[in-house]
């Protein structure tokens, strides 16, 4: 499974970098993450991080899920797509809906283990963010201050910011992401 997400990964990355018609060294500097990792990733030779996919998004000016799943058609039954990353990371993504262009929007579940925290960088102009708490207490950072949402609650604000999601608790925390592009911050 990591091998075959890895393998898609890179034939998307190679795609929109393409379609941009830039060179890895282009792709590079709009992103920050290192040409060799790049061309790694290109190859499938790289299992990527959540924070290296993001950064990788936002500088290629497409949505996180673009890089990782297919799209779906209106009145389709799709499965859920479980991604898991690096155990590192403490967090799995299971994408319940792709980024479509007629909605633009994207929908995930997220599973974080107990005292993960992850960083994440400004999204593109206009992007918002609704965060919903399935199970736990989920702390947000955002506009300089920490937010905590928990069970049945829920938060939305501007994620053209760095922000940031910290479990600080000993037991996991599911909330679904939903993030919702304004057309000034529309991905392509």
């Amino acid at each position: 499974m990591k091998e075959q997400l890895n393998e898609i990964i890179g034939q998307r990355l190679r795609a929109a970098r393409k379609a941009k018609g830039w060179s890895l060294d282009i792709t590079a500097n709009q992103t920050g993450v290192s040409k060799a990792m790049l061309g790694q990733i290109e190859r499938g030779e790289s299992n990527p991080t959540i924070s290296t996919l993001w950064k990788i998004a936002v500088g290629l000016e497409q949505s996180f899920s673009s890089l990782i799943t297919n799209d779906s058609d209106l009145g389709q039954v799709a499965d859920s797509m479980l991604s898991h990353f690096p155990e590192s990371e403490g967090i799995d993504f299971e994408v319940i809906f792709p980024y479509q262009d007629d909605v633009a929007m994207e929908t995930y579940q997220l599973t974080m283990q107990p005292y993960y925290e992850h960083q994440a960088n400004a999204h593109t102009p206009g992007v918002i963010e609704h965060i919903v708490v399935k199970q736990g207490t989920l702390n947000v950072w955002f506009n300089q201050q920490w937010h905590s949402v928990s069970t049945g609650q829920s938060i939305r604000f501007n994620a053209d910011q760095p922000h940031a999601y910290v479990n600080s608790t000993d037991a996991l925390v599911i909330f679904y992401d939903i993030i919702c592009y304004s057309q000034q911050g529309k991905q392509s």
